[in-house]
């Protein structure tokens, strides 16, 4: 399932509103790399990693089907890597 995403840039930013704009500060920046079907398995079995269906039912009554999708907590994201080198 990692397989698809062997290399991950991850980037933290703090947020700062002034008057009616926006700001990011980019503090922390890691790549990725190495991605790990064997850690992928170990955090959908402890429920870090969830299953998303992704399918509706229509005002009309049809379905709509998106696909199946997986959904991780950030703070878990470097978990499905082996190797994480600091950028910032």
């Amino acid at each position: 399932m990692i397989d698809k995403i062997q290399t991950l840039l991850l980037v933290k930013v703090k947020v700062d509103y002034q008057d009616d704009t926006e700001y990011f500060l980019y503090n922390e920046a890691f790549i990725l790399t190495g991605g790990n079907n064997g850690n992928f398995f170990n955090l959908i079995n402890e429920g870090k990693i969830i299953l998303d269906l992704r399918m509706h039912l229509k005002n009309s009554g049809e379905a709509r089907n998106h696909g199946n999708g997986f959904r991780i907590y950030e703070k878990y994201l470097e978990n499905l890597y082996l190797k994480k080198q600091s950028l910032i």
